[in-house]
């Protein structure tokens, strides 16, 4: 009964983000896409990956996994995880903290219209699960010779399911009709654990969309959690 509940309120969340989704919404990344996973230690620090061919804004999404600090053979991962409700997760494991870079135009400009005529006011990450807190998340925005990074506090506590925004006013020399290159960064805190549905921009949900939204994806929250706790 229980997981015919969560199934229910998975099919809630999808319903409503097509809906809002019809609202001028413009997909920076989705997460339909391109499964990866990258796993960095102390002795390769480092990981990085291109894709191609997707479904995001441009086409490419290029990936760098860091491992900042740790003991012993503790490990940083990202990936995406296309088989199970379409998702991006990062995770630390006990006292290691690492960083997650996702950028969009590395491979041409993206000339991106992000503001849809005025329909849009700001970029939104809907975080699923962000389970500590310390973690910082920025997002950096060019166009033409401009580049402007705006860095925030991601939501955080267990169960947490919000939304990081970055109002197009606090941007205040981006041109948001012809954008060239995004990138979203978020440092963990140590032995942090994120989860990450949508990168996009969009106008601010009514409060009735926000509600539902919210429960829809808290049914989402409770099957990732339930799936990661049976590992």
């Amino acid at each position: 009964m229980k997981t015919v509940l969560i199934v229910a309120a998975v099919v809630v969340a999808s319903c409503l983000l097509t809906t809002s989704q019809a609202q001028a919404v413009v997909v920076i990344d989705h997460f339909v896409d391109g499964t990866f996973t990258l796993t960095v230690t102390s002795a390769v620090p480092t990981a990085t990956l291109t894709q191609t061919g997707l479904s995001c804004l441009g086409g490419q999404r290029d990936v760098k996994v860091e491992w900042l600090s740790g003991v012993g053979n503790n490990n940083v991962q990202g990936q995406v995880d296309i088989n199970y409700l379409d998702y991006l997760s990062f995770s630390a494991q006990s006292q290691t903290q690492g960083r997650l870079t996702l950028d969009y135009g590395m491979g041409g400009d993206l000339n991106a219209d992000l503001y849809e005529g005025g329909a849009n006011d700001r970029i939104s990450v809907v975080f699923v699960f962000s389970d500590l807190s310390g973690s910082v998340a920025s997002l950096t925005l060019k166009s033409g010779v401009k580049t402007q990074t705006v860095t925030k506090m991601p939501p955080s506590g267990p169960s947490t399911i919000d939304f990081f925004f970055a109002d197009f006013n606090t941007f205040t020399s981006s041109d948001f009709q012809d954008i060239d290159t995004i990138k979203f960064v978020l440092k963990g805190a140590v032995a942090g654990d994120y989860t990450i549905h949508d990168l996009e921009s969009s106008l601010i949900p009514e409060p009735a969309t926000m509600f539902g939204l919210c429960l829809g994806v808290g049914g989402l929250a409770t099957y990732i959690r339930k799936r990661r706790a049976a590992k």
